[in-house]
């Protein structure tokens, strides 16, 4: 049947956002039916149709082959829903551990294998360098009962910190076993100290990359703790470094091949780490 030509030269506004609404539902009805129809054809491509049975006489009732056009849409809207949730929840899951990761610090329960809980206590470590984050560091604490039926006290049972971070002689200080213990101070030193090695760590590496890059050195090592930078040049002279916590260069030693001392040289690389190359006057190379 032709579609009705309606003059809408004297209709008011009001009837024409009327008749406006009234086509925008009948082109979603529309939408919604032939999504359906789609559905339809899909599962009838990827499942068989059953064998249609002849009736057994010519009086014999018809029965239909065709699906449900509402269960074929149910089912797809379950399909949609059930995907959605799941995207939902993943990015719910992906959305908290940023949040807890932007703490710093976050704790959680461990269970041990003959069953008891301990305190885990875990340290984002973040490189700027590589823009991203990192292995944590994990400290697990047990709050251990204390002879005579006193208060309990905290003690560390393990930790995945590196040795030269000083876990244990922090936990010595902020939670002895006899005494007053502040485990708030003992996890903000941790947490300090993580932060600044991983600044050093930084530092370090960004400062071999241009050394490479530019071949002002023939040699640069570092240790694991960055406490310690050596420079050897293509001419045979050497540069120790002392850098303390905070990454500052605040000892150098430089020898040339005959191993006479360098006090200019010496004196221009004390600073920060990070600005060695810059005080090296180092070419900073642009793709870096």
């Amino acid at each position: 049947m032709a579609p009705q030509r309606v003059d809408t030269a004297n209709l008011t506004p009001t009837e024409l956002n009327e008749r406006s609404k009234a086509v925008t539902a009948r082109r979603i009805q529309l939408q919604t039916r032939l999504y359906s129809l789609r559905s339809q054809r899909t599962l009838s491509v990827l499942t068989p149709a059953p064998p249609v049975t002849p009736p057994s006489s010519p009086g014999a009732s018809q029965v239909s082959t065709i699906p449900d056009s509402a269960d074929a849409a149910a089912s797809l809207d379950t399909k949609i829903l059930s995907y959605a949730l799941s995207r939902s929840k993943a990015i719910t899951a992906h959305t908290l551990s940023n949040l807890y990761r932007i703490a710093g610090v976050t704790t959680f329960s461990a269970r041990e294998a003959t069953g008891e809980t301990l305190l885990g206590l875990r340290f984002e470590v973040f490189s700027r360098g590589k823009r991203r984050f990192l292995t944590p560091v994990y400290v697990l604490v047990d709050l251990k009962p204390t002879e005579k039926g006193g208060t309990p006290v905290f003690v560390v049972a393990r930790h995945s910190a590196p040795a030269f971070l000083g876990v244990v002689e922090l936990a010595g200080r902020y939670l002895p076993p006899k005494g007053k213990q502040d485990l708030t101070r003992f996890v903000r030193e941790v947490n300090r100290r993580v932060g600044r090695w991983r600044r050093r760590v930084d530092a370090a590496e960004r400062f071999k990359q241009i050394a490479v890059a530019v071949g002002k050195a023939e040699t640069v090592e570092v240790d694991d703790e960055v406490a310690l930078l050596v420079i050897k040049w293509k001419s045979g002279a050497e540069a120790n470094c002392r850098v303390d916590e905070r990454g500052e260069v605040v000892k150098v030693v430089v020898k040339s091949r005959k191993g006479a001392r360098n006090a200019e040289a010496e004196g221009q690389m004390k600073g920060k780490l990070a600005g060695l190359a810059a005080r090296l006057q180092w070419e900073h190379p642009e793709s870096l």
